[in-house]
Protein backbone atom coordinates (compact mmCIF):
# COMPACT_ATOMS: atom_id res chain seq x y z
CA UNK A 1 0.00 0.00 0.00
CA UNK A 2 1.13 3.65 -1.09
CA UNK A 3 2.39 4.94 2.22
CA UNK A 4 0.29 8.07 1.60
CA UNK A 5 -2.44 6.04 1.58
CA UNK A 6 -1.53 4.63 4.51
CA UNK A 7 -1.13 7.84 6.32
CA UNK A 8 -4.87 8.92 4.88
CA UNK A 9 -5.93 6.42 6.42
CA UNK A 10 -4.56 6.53 9.20
CA UNK A 11 -5.56 9.95 9.71
CA UNK A 12 -8.94 9.47 8.61
CA UNK A 13 -9.19 6.39 11.32
CA UNK A 14 -8.07 9.81 13.92
CA UNK A 15 -10.56 11.44 12.84
CA UNK A 16 -13.68 8.71 13.21
CA UNK A 17 -11.98 8.10 16.87
CA UNK A 18 -12.31 11.59 17.95
CA UNK A 19 -15.97 11.97 17.00
CA UNK A 20 -15.53 13.45 14.08
CA UNK A 21 -17.07 12.62 10.01
CA UNK A 22 -14.97 11.03 6.81
CA UNK A 23 -16.23 11.28 3.64
CA UNK A 24 -14.82 8.27 2.25
CA UNK A 25 -15.53 9.27 -1.08
CA UNK A 26 -13.30 12.21 -0.68
CA UNK A 27 -10.87 10.65 0.90
CA UNK A 28 -8.02 11.30 -1.37
CA UNK A 29 -8.85 14.63 -1.44
CA UNK A 30 -10.25 16.20 2.18
CA UNK A 31 -10.43 15.19 5.38
CA UNK A 32 -12.22 17.33 7.57
CA UNK A 33 -13.77 17.46 11.07
CA UNK A 34 -17.44 18.74 10.89
CA UNK A 35 -18.96 20.18 14.21
CA UNK A 36 -21.42 17.63 16.39
CA UNK A 37 -24.02 18.27 18.33
CA UNK A 38 -24.92 16.09 21.13
CA UNK A 39 -25.63 16.28 25.26
CA UNK A 40 -29.09 16.22 24.13
CA UNK A 41 -31.42 16.63 27.30
CA UNK A 42 -34.84 17.92 28.23
CA UNK A 43 -34.87 21.31 29.56
CA UNK A 44 -38.61 22.19 29.80
CA UNK A 45 -42.38 22.36 29.04
CA UNK A 46 -44.10 24.39 26.63
CA UNK A 47 -46.64 26.13 29.43
CA UNK A 48 -50.06 25.47 29.96
CA UNK A 49 -52.54 27.97 29.32
CA UNK A 50 -54.26 29.71 32.13
CA UNK A 51 -56.67 27.66 34.04
CA UNK A 52 -55.81 24.36 32.05
CA UNK A 53 -52.83 21.56 33.98
CA UNK A 54 -51.00 20.66 30.57
CA UNK A 55 -50.46 21.86 27.34
CA UNK A 56 -51.13 19.50 24.19
CA UNK A 57 -47.70 20.71 22.67
CA UNK A 58 -46.93 22.20 19.48
CA UNK A 59 -46.41 22.06 15.78
CA UNK A 60 -46.25 24.01 12.41
CA UNK A 61 -45.54 27.19 14.34
CA UNK A 62 -43.97 30.51 13.62
CA UNK A 63 -40.57 30.47 15.75
CA UNK A 64 -36.25 32.24 15.73
CA UNK A 65 -33.59 34.45 17.52
CA UNK A 66 -33.00 37.85 18.34
CA UNK A 67 -30.35 38.36 20.54
CA UNK A 68 -30.25 36.54 23.75
CA UNK A 69 -33.83 35.73 23.02
CA UNK A 70 -35.80 32.58 21.30
CA UNK A 71 -39.45 33.26 20.36
CA UNK A 72 -42.54 31.17 19.37
CA UNK A 73 -45.78 31.92 18.60
CA UNK A 74 -49.03 30.41 16.23
CA UNK A 75 -49.14 26.94 15.41
CA UNK A 76 -51.18 23.99 15.83
CA UNK A 77 -52.50 21.28 18.06
CA UNK A 78 -55.36 18.67 19.01
CA UNK A 79 -56.35 19.66 22.57
CA UNK A 80 -59.87 17.77 22.82
CA UNK A 81 -58.60 14.20 21.13
CA UNK A 82 -58.05 12.81 17.75
CA UNK A 83 -59.93 13.90 14.42
CA UNK A 84 -60.44 10.13 13.26
CA UNK A 85 -61.62 8.46 16.72
CA UNK A 86 -62.70 11.64 18.77
CA UNK A 87 -64.27 13.78 15.78
CA UNK A 88 -62.05 16.87 17.09
CA UNK A 89 -60.84 19.69 14.98
CA UNK A 90 -57.28 21.31 14.89
CA UNK A 91 -56.77 24.05 17.20
CA UNK A 92 -54.63 27.25 15.88
CA UNK A 93 -52.56 28.88 18.42
CA UNK A 94 -52.42 32.91 19.24
CA UNK A 95 -50.07 32.56 21.86
CA UNK A 96 -46.52 33.80 21.83
CA UNK A 97 -43.90 33.06 24.01
CA UNK A 98 -40.33 34.63 24.68
CA UNK A 99 -37.32 33.03 26.25
CA UNK A 100 -34.19 34.30 27.82
CA UNK A 101 -31.09 31.88 26.62
CA UNK A 102 -28.25 34.60 28.05
CA UNK A 103 -25.84 31.88 29.59
CA UNK A 104 -27.63 29.19 27.92
CA UNK A 105 -30.48 28.64 30.42
CA UNK A 106 -34.35 28.82 28.68
CA UNK A 107 -36.03 30.98 31.13
CA UNK A 108 -39.81 32.58 29.58
CA UNK A 109 -39.91 35.66 29.96
CA UNK A 110 -42.90 37.44 28.65
CA UNK A 111 -45.97 36.05 26.37
CA UNK A 112 -48.11 38.28 24.03
CA UNK A 113 -51.23 37.52 21.17
CA UNK A 114 -50.80 37.30 17.39
CA UNK A 115 -53.41 39.38 15.70
CA UNK A 116 -55.15 36.00 14.65
CA UNK A 117 -54.45 32.64 15.37
CA UNK A 118 -51.85 30.84 12.27
CA UNK A 119 -49.97 27.94 12.07
CA UNK A 120 -48.21 26.78 8.85
CA UNK A 121 -46.74 30.28 7.91
CA UNK A 122 -43.02 31.01 7.39
CA UNK A 123 -40.56 32.89 9.89
CA UNK A 124 -38.03 35.35 8.55
CA UNK A 125 -35.15 37.13 10.42
CA UNK A 126 -34.19 40.34 8.95
CA UNK A 127 -31.90 42.80 10.68
CA UNK A 128 -33.21 42.75 14.18
CA UNK A 129 -36.59 41.67 13.61
CA UNK A 130 -38.92 38.45 12.76
CA UNK A 131 -41.57 38.73 10.27
CA UNK A 132 -44.24 35.91 10.75
CA UNK A 133 -45.66 35.18 6.98
CA UNK A 134 -49.20 34.17 5.70
CA UNK A 135 -50.15 30.72 7.22
CA UNK A 136 -53.76 29.40 8.31
CA UNK A 137 -56.11 29.28 10.57
CA UNK A 138 -59.87 27.81 10.81
CA UNK A 139 -61.10 30.54 9.16
CA UNK A 140 -59.22 30.03 6.10
CA UNK A 141 -55.54 31.01 4.56
CA UNK A 142 -53.98 34.42 5.69
CA UNK A 143 -51.97 37.21 4.10
CA UNK A 144 -50.76 38.61 7.07
CA UNK A 145 -47.08 40.14 7.45
CA UNK A 146 -46.12 40.68 11.34
CA UNK A 147 -43.23 42.40 12.44
CA UNK A 148 -41.96 41.55 15.62
CA UNK A 149 -38.85 43.22 17.19
CA UNK A 150 -37.92 43.02 21.15
CA UNK A 151 -37.05 45.84 23.54
CA UNK A 152 -33.49 45.04 25.93
CA UNK A 153 -35.95 42.94 28.28
CA UNK A 154 -37.42 40.99 26.12
CA UNK A 155 -40.70 43.05 25.75
CA UNK A 156 -41.95 42.31 22.12
CA UNK A 157 -43.29 45.40 19.68
CA UNK A 158 -45.46 43.87 17.35
CA UNK A 159 -46.39 45.62 13.98
CA UNK A 160 -49.29 44.11 11.45
CA UNK A 161 -47.27 45.80 7.48
CA UNK A 162 -49.49 45.93 5.03
CA UNK A 163 -50.74 42.42 3.63
CA UNK A 164 -49.60 40.37 0.42
CA UNK A 165 -51.25 40.29 -2.34
CA UNK A 166 -51.76 36.76 -1.92
CA UNK A 167 -53.13 34.11 0.87
CA UNK A 168 -49.92 32.01 1.12
CA UNK A 169 -48.96 29.05 3.59
CA UNK A 170 -46.85 25.66 3.77
CA UNK A 171 -43.40 26.80 2.20
CA UNK A 172 -40.24 28.79 2.62
CA UNK A 173 -39.69 32.55 2.93
CA UNK A 174 -36.34 34.96 2.89
CA UNK A 175 -35.84 38.29 2.41
CA UNK A 176 -32.89 39.68 -0.29
CA UNK A 177 -32.31 43.35 -0.73
CA UNK A 178 -35.51 44.40 1.11
CA UNK A 179 -37.93 42.42 -0.95
CA UNK A 180 -39.68 39.39 0.22
CA UNK A 181 -39.60 36.29 -1.52
CA UNK A 182 -42.00 33.61 -1.66
CA UNK A 183 -41.11 30.01 -2.19
CA UNK A 184 -43.81 27.18 -3.14
CA UNK A 185 -46.03 26.37 -0.82
CA UNK A 186 -49.73 27.09 -1.07
CA UNK A 187 -51.93 29.77 -2.57
CA UNK A 188 -55.52 29.55 -1.17
CA UNK A 189 -54.53 26.16 -0.49
CA UNK A 190 -53.61 25.19 -3.86
CA UNK A 191 -50.47 23.93 -4.09
CA UNK A 192 -47.71 25.43 -6.22
CA UNK A 193 -44.34 25.76 -6.96
CA UNK A 194 -43.87 29.21 -7.71
CA UNK A 195 -41.88 32.20 -6.70
CA UNK A 196 -42.93 35.85 -6.10
CA UNK A 197 -40.77 38.66 -4.30
CA UNK A 198 -42.49 41.59 -3.08
CA UNK A 199 -41.49 44.74 -1.37
CA UNK A 200 -41.00 43.81 2.32
CA UNK A 201 -42.81 47.05 4.18
CA UNK A 202 -45.37 47.84 1.14
CA UNK A 203 -46.34 44.72 -0.44
CA UNK A 204 -48.97 45.39 -2.79
CA UNK A 205 -50.47 43.64 -6.11
CA UNK A 206 -48.80 46.68 -8.09
CA UNK A 207 -45.40 45.33 -7.39
CA UNK A 208 -44.88 41.97 -7.88
CA UNK A 209 -42.32 39.97 -9.35
CA UNK A 210 -42.67 36.74 -10.45
CA UNK A 211 -39.38 34.77 -10.73
CA UNK A 212 -38.46 31.09 -12.05
CA UNK A 213 -40.36 28.39 -9.84
CA UNK A 214 -38.81 25.63 -8.00
CA UNK A 215 -37.85 22.47 -10.48
CA UNK A 216 -38.51 18.99 -10.24
CA UNK A 217 -41.93 18.89 -9.29
CA UNK A 218 -45.09 20.91 -10.11
CA UNK A 219 -45.87 21.86 -7.16
CA UNK A 220 -43.80 21.70 -3.03
CA UNK A 221 -45.16 22.35 0.26
CA UNK A 222 -43.74 21.53 3.52
CA UNK A 223 -40.02 21.68 3.30
CA UNK A 224 -37.59 23.19 5.42
CA UNK A 225 -35.53 26.01 3.99
CA UNK A 226 -32.82 28.20 4.31
CA UNK A 227 -31.25 31.04 3.06
CA UNK A 228 -27.45 31.73 3.21
CA UNK A 229 -25.56 34.40 1.74
CA UNK A 230 -27.08 35.39 -1.73
CA UNK A 231 -28.86 32.08 -1.74
CA UNK A 232 -32.14 29.97 -0.77
CA UNK A 233 -31.47 26.21 -0.14
CA UNK A 234 -34.65 24.16 -0.50
CA UNK A 235 -35.06 20.94 0.30
CA UNK A 236 -37.01 17.77 -0.56
CA UNK A 237 -40.99 18.72 1.02
CA UNK A 238 -44.04 17.41 -0.53
CA UNK A 239 -45.58 16.86 -3.97
CA UNK A 240 -49.44 16.89 -3.54
CA UNK A 241 -50.50 14.94 -6.97
CA UNK A 242 -47.51 12.16 -8.29
CA UNK A 243 -47.98 10.28 -10.99
CA UNK A 244 -45.35 8.15 -9.99
CA UNK A 245 -46.57 7.55 -6.16
CA UNK A 246 -43.33 9.25 -5.06
CA UNK A 247 -45.28 12.06 -2.61
CA UNK A 248 -42.87 12.96 -0.42
CA UNK A 249 -39.84 14.34 -2.37
CA UNK A 250 -35.68 14.06 -1.57
CA UNK A 251 -34.32 16.70 -3.71
CA UNK A 252 -32.77 19.84 -3.28
CA UNK A 253 -32.17 23.09 -4.85
CA UNK A 254 -30.17 26.52 -4.45
CA UNK A 255 -32.11 29.64 -5.76
CA UNK A 256 -29.71 32.59 -6.49
CA UNK A 257 -31.00 35.76 -5.60
CA UNK A 258 -28.57 37.23 -8.05
CA UNK A 259 -29.17 35.72 -11.28
CA UNK A 260 -32.48 34.26 -10.26
CA UNK A 261 -31.64 30.94 -11.37
CA UNK A 262 -31.94 27.62 -9.72
CA UNK A 263 -28.88 25.18 -9.37
CA UNK A 264 -30.04 21.47 -8.51
CA UNK A 265 -28.03 19.98 -5.27
CA UNK A 266 -27.13 16.33 -4.48
CA UNK A 267 -30.46 14.30 -3.85
CA UNK A 268 -31.02 13.58 -0.11
CA UNK A 269 -30.24 10.09 0.61
CA UNK A 270 -29.20 8.12 3.73
CA UNK A 271 -26.90 4.58 3.13
CA UNK A 272 -27.75 5.45 -0.17
CA UNK A 273 -31.49 5.53 0.09
CA UNK A 274 -34.26 8.52 -0.57
CA UNK A 275 -34.15 10.30 2.90
CA UNK A 276 -37.09 12.81 4.18
CA UNK A 277 -37.01 16.20 5.65
CA UNK A 278 -40.46 16.36 4.92
CA UNK A 279 -41.74 18.32 8.25
CA UNK A 280 -38.08 18.52 9.23
CA UNK A 281 -36.35 22.06 10.70
CA UNK A 282 -33.13 23.71 9.02
CA UNK A 283 -30.45 25.56 11.06
CA UNK A 284 -26.92 26.90 9.88
CA UNK A 285 -24.53 24.54 12.07
CA UNK A 286 -21.07 25.80 10.02
CA UNK A 287 -19.85 28.63 7.71
CA UNK A 288 -20.06 25.88 4.85
CA UNK A 289 -23.17 23.43 6.63
CA UNK A 290 -26.96 23.09 7.24
CA UNK A 291 -28.61 21.01 10.55
CA UNK A 292 -31.61 19.12 9.60
CA UNK A 293 -33.56 17.87 12.19
CA UNK A 294 -36.80 15.58 11.70
CA UNK A 295 -38.91 14.45 9.27
CA UNK A 296 -41.52 11.35 8.18
CA UNK A 297 -40.09 8.10 7.72
CA UNK A 298 -40.09 8.38 3.76
CA UNK A 299 -41.13 4.48 2.79
CA UNK A 300 -44.23 4.70 5.48
CA UNK A 301 -45.22 8.08 4.84
CA UNK A 302 -45.25 7.37 0.63
CA UNK A 303 -46.92 4.30 1.63
CA UNK A 304 -49.56 6.24 3.72
CA UNK A 305 -50.32 9.04 1.12
CA UNK A 306 -50.75 6.30 -1.08
CA UNK A 307 -53.41 4.30 0.65
CA UNK A 308 -55.25 7.24 1.92
CA UNK A 309 -55.60 8.51 -1.48
CA UNK A 310 -56.61 4.94 -3.08
CA UNK A 311 -58.62 3.33 -0.44
CA UNK A 312 -62.42 3.47 -0.24
CA UNK A 313 -65.23 3.19 2.32
CA UNK A 314 -64.91 0.33 4.98
CA UNK A 315 -61.09 -0.36 3.56
CA UNK A 316 -60.28 3.25 4.33
CA UNK A 317 -61.96 3.19 7.74
CA UNK A 318 -59.78 -0.16 8.95
CA UNK A 319 -56.57 1.82 7.44
CA UNK A 320 -57.16 4.63 9.43
CA UNK A 321 -58.07 2.63 12.31
CA UNK A 322 -54.92 0.45 12.75
CA UNK A 323 -52.61 3.91 11.22
CA UNK A 324 -53.47 6.28 13.41
CA UNK A 325 -53.55 3.63 16.73
CA UNK A 326 -49.89 2.96 16.66
CA UNK A 327 -46.93 4.23 18.93
CA UNK A 328 -44.98 6.83 18.07
CA UNK A 329 -41.61 4.36 17.22
CA UNK A 330 -44.29 2.92 14.68
CA UNK A 331 -43.78 6.02 12.31
CA UNK A 332 -40.39 6.53 12.43
CA UNK A 333 -40.03 9.79 12.44
CA UNK A 334 -36.20 10.82 11.99
CA UNK A 335 -33.52 10.76 14.75
CA UNK A 336 -31.35 11.54 12.65
CA UNK A 337 -29.40 14.39 12.56
CA UNK A 338 -28.42 15.18 8.89
CA UNK A 339 -25.91 17.61 7.99
CA UNK A 340 -25.54 19.29 4.04
CA UNK A 341 -22.32 20.61 3.33
CA UNK A 342 -22.54 23.60 1.15
CA UNK A 343 -18.95 23.37 -0.04
CA UNK A 344 -19.10 19.99 -1.38
CA UNK A 345 -22.50 18.95 -1.69
CA UNK A 346 -23.12 16.48 0.26
CA UNK A 347 -25.30 15.26 2.94
CA UNK A 348 -23.90 13.49 6.16
CA UNK A 349 -25.58 12.51 9.00
CA UNK A 350 -23.35 13.55 12.50
CA UNK A 351 -22.32 10.62 14.43
CA UNK A 352 -25.32 10.38 17.20
CA UNK A 353 -29.21 10.59 16.70
CA UNK A 354 -31.07 12.59 19.01
CA UNK A 355 -32.31 10.79 22.37
CA UNK A 356 -35.78 11.43 22.17
CA UNK A 357 -38.67 11.01 19.65
CA UNK A 358 -38.29 12.60 16.15
CA UNK A 359 -40.10 15.67 15.10
CA UNK A 360 -42.25 16.62 12.45
CA UNK A 361 -45.48 18.83 11.53
CA UNK A 362 -43.23 20.70 10.63
CA UNK A 363 -41.12 20.68 14.39
CA UNK A 364 -39.50 24.05 15.59
CA UNK A 365 -35.83 24.11 16.22
CA UNK A 366 -33.29 27.62 17.09
CA UNK A 367 -29.77 28.19 17.26
CA UNK A 368 -28.93 30.44 19.77
CA UNK A 369 -25.04 30.61 19.87
CA UNK A 370 -23.48 27.15 20.49
CA UNK A 371 -26.83 25.49 21.87
CA UNK A 372 -29.73 24.15 19.40
CA UNK A 373 -32.86 24.10 20.96
CA UNK A 374 -35.60 21.76 20.04
CA UNK A 375 -39.27 22.95 20.74
CA UNK A 376 -42.10 20.29 21.06
CA UNK A 377 -43.27 19.19 17.29
CA UNK A 378 -45.15 16.35 15.69
CA UNK A 379 -43.99 12.87 17.57
CA UNK A 380 -46.32 10.57 15.32
CA UNK A 381 -49.64 12.10 13.16
CA UNK A 382 -51.54 14.38 14.86
CA UNK A 383 -50.17 13.96 18.76
CA UNK A 384 -47.58 16.81 19.70
CA UNK A 385 -45.37 17.15 22.22
CA UNK A 386 -44.82 19.98 24.56
CA UNK A 387 -41.13 19.33 25.32
CA UNK A 388 -38.59 21.57 25.02
CA UNK A 389 -34.38 20.10 24.61
CA UNK A 390 -31.06 21.40 24.03
CA UNK A 391 -28.22 20.17 22.28
CA UNK A 392 -24.58 21.42 22.43
CA UNK A 393 -22.50 22.29 19.18
CA UNK A 394 -18.75 21.33 19.94
CA UNK A 395 -16.24 19.60 18.10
Amino acid sequence: MHSRTVFRLFWALTFLLSGCSVDMDTLHSELYCDSQVSNWHKIGELPAHTGKDSFPGIAAAFYGSLGDYLIIAGGTNFPDGHPFFNGSKKNYESRGLIYSVADGDLALVKTFELPEPSGYGATVKHENSLYFVGGANEKGFLNSVIKVALEKDGTPNIQKLPPLPLAWSDGGAAVYDDRLYLFGGKVNGEAINDVISVPLHGANSNDVIKHRGIPGTLTRTSFPSIKLGKGMYIFGGLYSDPSDGKYVLADSYRFDFITGEWKALSDITLDGLPYSVLGASAVQLGPQSVLLLGGVNYEIFNDTLAKLSNLKGEALSDFKKHYFSQPPDYYQFSRVQMEYRTDIDRWLPLNSKLPFNGGAGPVQVIRSGEYIYHFGGEIKPVARTPDIYRGEIGR
